[in-house]
């Protein structure tokens, strides 16, 4: 066994070593943009909570920015399939920092969820870019090492952001002033930090589109005739994000209501909750190459339901802890690892659409359930939220596993994907 992970290090080693620039730059981008993304997460809804906002007005701020995201998917695939991904990536970046200062500084009620929906909207470029670039710069045997590094990237800003998020609010509060300022003071520091990402992005020397990934516009048949495993591809991912957006973006309000925990404790608990996360993730190759792609996405999800069912019933901070960690780490574990079976399930020419799609599908469940979370929070406490959300893992998870168990053959290297499977 010991043998076996001090291969598996080596072999991670020297995968990443032969990272192509284009893809070490968009790695580096994203993580200055995920920690504007990982303070805004901790932070926001904690700020609009201390100036008065209830959770069914955070609820729809967050259903919003969903949806903008969820409008922009498609069109952004397409941009992403017919033009260089550079100047996309540096100007989305550009206003996303700019709608998140619209978000913090306006006062009208409606003009906050405007800015919401500006957010969305762009961050969706970053998004449906990600995976195509990561196609477009990495070998077959690379592959899934750069996607999981990719998502351990985003973790690991995590960290710093939600740690160091935490701490300077509870230091401006503290030596300062108190109130909304501490959580405008963090939050205009997250934007200085999206800015950053603008550097590695200019840096990049993206490519134009290949000639068959702009057959994703052209050859509408080609769209059609993949419906149905898009669509067997993307209905999971739909009831996983229906049930995290139940409960997932509420979770800094759940320390602070139900456990009185200040915004510095949330902090530290959202920067260990990222740490468990790389570890799940730097894991999933492992076990995928042990038991396969789905089998390993199958798995992670329904592990996670315990640990659900743990906070929604149990009152001891311990143990609900334990849980908010297992339960991070076990559903982030299969995410990359979903998106590289995604991919590899399509032919190259649909990469944009198939990564749009499934993004579509979890953007489209999330906006209708974080406006239904805050409003069942509200009125009902978070139990509810948690138990629902836990079903819905449990039917993903045997949906996936009815869809694609047999999509998958092993090999002396481990399991390969048997592509385009329409049955």
């Amino acid at each position: 066994m010991r043998k076996g992970i001090f291969d598996f290090v080596i072999d991670y080693y020297r995968n990443l070593r032969s990272i192509s620039r284009n893809a070490a730059l968009f790695l580096l981008g994203s993580f200055f943009l995920n920690m504007l993304f990982s303070v805004q997460m901790l932070i926001f809804n904690l700020y609009l909570r201390e100036r008065g906002f209830s959770e069914s007005f955070i609820g729809k701020v967050l259903s919003f920015s969903a949806i903008g995201a969820l409008v922009f998917a498609m069109p952004c695939a397409i941009l992403i399939s017919r033009y260089r991904i550079k100047p996309l990536l540096v100007w989305s970046t550009l206003l996303v920092v700019v709608s998140y200062y619209f978000m913090i500084t306006v006062e009208s009620s409606m003009f906050i969820i405007i800015a919401g929906f500006s957010v969305g909207a762009l961050l969706s470029v970053v998004r449906v870019a990600s995976a195509p670039i990561i196609m477009r710069n990495s070998t077959p045997k690379e592959r899934t090492y750069v996607f999981s590094l990719n998502f351990a990237n985003w973790m690991f800003a995590g960290i710093i952001g939600s740690f160091v998020g935490g701490h300077a609010q509870k230091w401006y509060e503290s030596t300062i002033q108190a109130g909304p300022a501490s959580y405008r003071f963090v939050l205009y520091g997250g934007m200085l930090l999206g800015l950053l990402s603008i550097i590695p992005f200019i840096m990049m020397r993206a490519t134009p589109p290949s000639k068959d990934e702009k057959k994703f516009v052209l050859d509408m048949n080609l769209i059609r005739k993949q419906g149905k495993l898009l669509f067997k591809l993307s209905f999971p991912f739909f009831l996983v994000g229906s049930g995290a957006g139940l409960i997932i973006p509420f979770l800094n309000l759940y320390f602070r209501d139900v456990f009185n925990m200040s915004t510095e404790r949330i902090g530290v608990y959202y920067a260990a909750v990222q740490a468990t996360m790389i570890i799940g993730t730097m894991a999933g190759p492992v076990l995928a190459k042990r038991i396969g792609m789905v089998r390993t996405l199958v798995f992670t999800e329904l592990a996670s339901v315990p640990f659900m069912l743990l906070m929604a019933y149990s009152g001891n901070v311990p143990l609900v802890v334990m849980s908010f960690l297992c339960r991070g780490a076990l559903m982030n574990m299969g995410q990359p690892i979903g998106t590289n079976f995604t991919m590899e399930m399509v032919p190259k020419e649909t990469h944009a659409l198939a990564n749009s799609m499934t993004m579509i599908a979890w953007t489209a469940s999330w906006a209708l359930s974080t406006q239904l979370g805050g409003w069942v929070i509200e009125k009902h406490g978070y139990t509810q939220s948690f138990i629902i959300a836990a079903g819905l893992y449990a039917v993903s998870a045997m949906l996936y596993y009815y869809y694609f168990s047999r999509s998958e053959e092993k090999s002396e290297d481990g399991y390969s994907v048997i592509p385009d499977i329409q049955s």
